[in-house]
Parts: structure tokens; sequence; C-alpha cells
């Protein structure tokens, strides 16, 4: 199955199935769930600006007897993985599977009623460990996990004691900016020269209580805590 349209706005569903007609007795354990989008979007002056959405998408997978959720991704936006705007966002393995749902809707950053994303699912007899694996997404666990971005969180974002950074992306703007972490144990400084990039994954090694600060330069960031 291809092109399965999703309509930026908030709180808009959109949900497809793969196959479209599913055989009795045909299993498809895998799938890869890629993602096209405008890497920009035009402001009301008409200039070119990075994109900043973020997209939830959700994967569950049907068998002969039972319909399994396994799990949920948030996409990174284009700026955060190089403008990266046609790319795999993820690899979803279930042994035994059917068919495939997939739920997609815009959670945060920027949209107009004329852009859109176009999701395309992949799939091969091949079959993996049970799971799903981000490629330039992050995996939202079911609880215990907290995502913080430009466009849908605090600034600076306050870790609270026993709060546990888990990664962090961030893109600079043509001034360039620095991100700053503070913890009782360290305080971290991240410059970032004009347009540069920056990701990392801290693993939860850096505990609060404590913050995390972007200046006005950083044009686009994504951050995971864990609990």
């Amino acid at each position: 199955m291809s092109g399965l349209q999703l309509k930026a706005g908030h709180g808009a569903v959109f949900r497809a199935s793969h196959p479209e007609e599913s055989r009795v007795g045909l299993e498809i354990p895998s799938v890869m769930v890629s993602l096209s989008e405008p890497p920009s979007i035009a402001d009301a002056a008409g200039n070119q600006i990075p994109s900043t959405a973020v997209w939830k998408i959700q994967i569950e997978a049907k068998t002969e007897t039972t319909r399994k959720v396994l799990g949920v991704v948030h996409t990174l936006p284009p700026p955060l993985v190089g403008g990266n705007s046609n790319r795999v966002v993820a690899l979803a393995t279930c042994p035994g599977a059917i068919s495939w749902d997939i739920q997609a809707s815009l959670v945060a950053g920027t949209g107009t009623d004329d852009s859109e994303a176009i999701l395309d699912l992949a799939s091969s007899p091949c079959c993996g460990t049970l799971g799903i694996i981000p490629l330039f997404a992050a995996l939202q666990p079911f609880s215990g996990q907290l995502l913080f971005s430009s466009t849908a969180g605090p600034n600076p974002v306050i870790l609270s004691a026993a709060q546990r950074l888990s990664s962090l992306s961030a893109v600079a703007g043509l001034l360039g900016g620095t991100v700053t972490i503070v913890s009782p144990a360290q305080t971290i400084v991240i410059p970032l020269l004009a347009n540069a990039s920056f990701s990392a994954d801290f693993e939860g090694d850096i505990i609060g209580p404590g913050s995390v600060t972007f200046s006005a330069g950083i044009s686009a960031w994504v951050l995971e805590t864990i609990l």
C-alpha cells in the first residue's frame, strides 16, 4: 500500500490498513513505514521556513485472532534529521501478522490547510525481533517517558528530582545559539554555529533536579526525559 495522505491539522487522525484486501493465510510479519513531507513551509510573508512538523504514528498488527498495538513513534522534523523530508521512520515486526493498521496525526509544528505528508508502507515476508525500530523518529513508551519540543514544550525544560535526560536534538538558526544543561553533577554548555545541528543520546546519565535551556538562536529542538 502507498499514498496514505496525512493532511496537516491538529487533532485529525488518518488511518489505513495494509494490505487493503486481506487474504486468508497470508502472513505479513514486517512492514517499513516511510514519510514524505515538505522540508519547509511558507510563512505569511511568503518566506520559506524550516518545517517543525511532528507526526504521531501508531502501529497495530492484526493476527488471525487479535489486534496488537506495537507502539507509537513521534517523527522528528526534517531540520533535525539533516533536512531529510523523505525518509524511513520505523520498521515494525510481529510474527503471525496478516495485516497492519496505521494511525497518524500531526501533533505539533507548522502546517497549513494545503500542506500534506505522504505515509507509505512496504511489507516483507522476513521477520525480525518483535516490536518497532524507530528511524528518524522517537519511540514513545506507553508510560514513564516525556517528549518536549520547540513547538510543544516550555523553555527551559525543568528536570524534577530523579527525572533523567534521555536524548536531545537541536538545530541553530542563522545566528547560531547554545543549549545549556544544568544538573546537580554538572553544567554542560553546547554551542552551535549558524545552521548547525546537535543530537545526542544521554541514556539517562544526567539526573535532575535541573534544567535544559535553549537560547533564542536555536530554531528547533526535541528533548526526551525518563521519569
